[in-house]
């Protein structure tokens, strides 16, 4: 979870091509705490390379993480899903997701 935390910080398109493997996998990880920081994950992705986020199918499993069982990762993923919603607000020209 601290790898990926680190990474996503890092706003370089290099970076964020090496990221979404490893955060698609994070999004559904048996343990909370890698969820919930996933889920916070995807919208610094979304800020740096939006079509990788679409293309990945992350804003699906976002909205998987809003139906947890655990109460951390639903209000995180609520939380990055309202984070997307605002940069598409922001910036007209950024892909809309599905």
């Amino acid at each position: 979870a601290l790898a990926l935390r680190t990474m996503a910080s890092i706003p370089v398109e290099a970076v964020a091509d090496y990221l979404c493997d490893p955060l698609r996998r994070a999004l559904t990880d048996s343990d909370n705490y890698v969820r919930k920081t996933a889920a916070l994950c995807v919208p610094k992705l979304f800020a740096t390379k939006p079509a990788h986020v679409i293309d990945e199918g992350m804003i699906e499993l976002l909205q998987n993480l809003a139906m947890d069982d655990s109460a951390m990762v639903v209000s995180n993923a609520v939380m990055a899903m309202a984070d997307i919603e605002t940069q598409i607000a922001e910036n007209p020209d950024a892909p809309i997701p599905p």
